[in-house]
């Protein structure tokens, strides 16, 4: 058992008797926070995510499906500034026994912390003889609803499975007890893993080089040769991995070179720190949460102040446990550090993205095992007070992404052509819009749903509509069959926009669309029937402005 490896041995206390709340109800509680979070975060993913791939994971879907090879090359490829050859098997795994559906990974996206928050609650409960409260923070953390991005988005299992490794680590070398050839073993496994999970996970594996260092330094002094010979075996597979990760090869692509001063990345790491707690925790605060990152603050001084604890209870905590916690919060500081040297240019709040929630969570995690360790109960509190927003903000942004993931999934069904879909929805992919073309015969051709229904791609014979007027409205244009429209838009539309049609007297009919941004951006409509009027509004109504509009012929004429 997994849990035989991580617990008993730090420090076995016992409640006071006859006192409320009593050890039962506490531990039927945090076992009810932990269902209620787990279910609704589940809930909330299968109704919320599309139906079909969605931005890095375009990708990584052929590979899934087979359509592309499944081999060393991809698997320690570049994805992003990352190399994740584990999350890429177990995204793969995922898809093929699910038949391919996009929405069992988003599954996967809650199930896997939630079950790491499990065993934490349960690892907690038998090291201390009895549940307590504070324990309450880490589901709360992990399994946060207000974490959207991360669960719905499918290309961030990588940081899922690394907060959900980290956190195995931590509970396994945080035993209070000598460490074992097995559990030596076991930790060196989990860095092996933790290295296929990319940026999530590798800055924590100096620090597990340097723990199993001096586990082995340690071993040796008592004689323990078989724990001393592990510990050196794992520390050098480790470090191996490490060196490999970062050495060039091309494969991976470089990181940011901009220049980044000390102060600012001080300031982004902080707004990472800060983003444990929830996405908009952070605006609870007094002063501008981009200049002043409150929260923070607060919590890297909670951190600090907890680590020192533990530095000089280190006797009595156990030298192996105070290292292991020590070494890891030493790896989420690099963690923290690494984000902010190269997101720092991206935006004022960089730190703050929703999808770097799930991996700064693990600063509620060990904080609250390291708590447990060095005891006091202030830090406990500090621990447990774990703010979370609002489910409403949650389901409005989900709700956007979805409803733009099932425009795709109509036009697939209707039998748009392929080149229309990959034109309209090229952003989702990164822009590459012949990559997404050729993914989406590729599921056609596999026959994943919803793609089976997609038309074949049609020559791009364009021309223009005579009297199309340039300052927006309502064009009146000579009868004719229309197969496509092609909008060239003057001014960078503010937000989706609305193209209809029509022949006579009969009904506007039309479809929403996402143009990209920028002036000269194109929108490609498909139409396929006879048009005499066409006319572009914008979600207030509003005429668009377009600077040309052109028809795509039909391949009779």
């Amino acid at each position: 058992m997994l849990t035989s490896l991580i617990t008993p041995y730090v420090s076995r206390t016992k409640p006071v008797a006859n006192r409320f709340p009593t050890p039962r109800f506490v531990t039927a509680t945090l076992a009810a926070l932990w269902f209620a979070t787990t279910v609704t975060s589940v809930w909330f993913v299968v109704k919320y995510r599309g139906p079909t791939p969605s931005g890095d994971e375009w990708f990584d879907v052929g590979h899934a499906t087979g359509e592309l090879p499944l081999d060393w090359s991809y698997l320690w490829g570049a994805a992003n500034h990352h190399r994740v050859p584990f999350v890429r098997l177990l995204y793969a795994g995922i898809m093929r026994a699910c038949a391919f559906d996009v929405r069992s990974v988003a599954v996967a996206n809650v199930l896997i912390p939630a079950a790491a928050a499990a065993v934490a609650l349960i690892v907690l409960r038998r090291r201390r003889g009895h549940s307590s409260l504070s324990d309450a923070a880490i589901p709360l953390a992990l399994t946060n609803v207000g974490m959207w991005e991360p669960f719905l988005w499918n290309a961030l299992l990588h940081a899922a499975v690394g907060v959900s490794l980290a956190t195995m680590v931590l509970l396994i070398v945080t035993r209070r007890d000598d460490p074992t050839p097995g559990r030596v073993a076991l930790v060196g496994a989990l860095g092996l893993l933790m290295l296929g999970c990319g940026g999530p996970g590798v800055p924590y594996l100096p620090g597990l080089v340097v723990w199993l260092g001096f586990v082995a330094w340690r071993a040796t002094r008592r004689r323990a040769h078989s724990v001393a010979a592990v510990a050196v075996v794992a520390a050098t597979i480790l470090g191996a991995g490490v060196v490999a990760y970062f050495t060039p090869d091309g494969a991976a692509a470089p990181l940011s070179t901009l220049p980044v001063s000390l102060a600012r990345k001080a300031e982004v790491a902080l707004q990472f720190v800060a983003i444990g707690y929830g996405p908009v925790a952070f605006l609870w605060f007094p002063f501008d949460p981009a200049r002043v990152p409150t929260l923070g603050i607060l919590m890297a001084a909670t951190l600090a102040v907890v680590a020192a604890s533990v530095a000089v209870r280190r006797n009595r905590i156990g030298l192996a446990a105070a290292a292991g916690a020590l070494c890891l919060i030493l790896g989420f500081a690099a963690l923290a550090y690494g984000l902010a040297a190269n997101r720092a240019h991206d935006s004022p709040t960089p730190g703050y993205g929703p999808r770097y929630a799930v991996m700064a969570s693990f600063g509620v995690v060990w904080l609250t095992v390291a708590c447990q360790l060095a005891g006091g109960r202030v830090a406990k509190g500090v621990a447990a007070a774990v703010w979370f927003p609002t489910l409403s903000k949650a389901k409005t942004e989900a709700a956007e992404q979805r409803n733009w993931l099932n425009e795709l999934r109509a036009d697939a069904e209707a039998g748009v052509p392929a080149n229309f879909v990959a034109r309209r929805f090229a952003a989702n992919a990164g822009g590459h819009r012949e990559y997404l073309e050729a993914r989406l015969l590729g599921l056609r051709a596999k026959g994943v749903w919803p793609f089976g229904a997609l038309g074949d791609p049609v020559p791009d014979s364009f021309e223009p509509i005579p009297g199309a007027a340039s300052d927006g409205g309502e064009w009146p244009i000579p009868r004719c069959r229309v197969t496509g429209l092609r909008l060239t838009h003057a001014l960078a539309p503010a937000g989706p926009v609305r193209v209809e049609w029509r022949r006579g007297d009969s009904p506007w009919v039309g479809r929403w669309y996402r143009p990209a941004p920028g002036a000269g951006a194109e929108t490609w409509v498909w139409v396929n029937e006879d048009v005499d009027r066409v006319r572009v509004v914008s979600g207030a109504g509003a005429p668009g402005p377009l600077s040309d509009v052109s028809r795509l012929r039909p391949r009779d004429e």
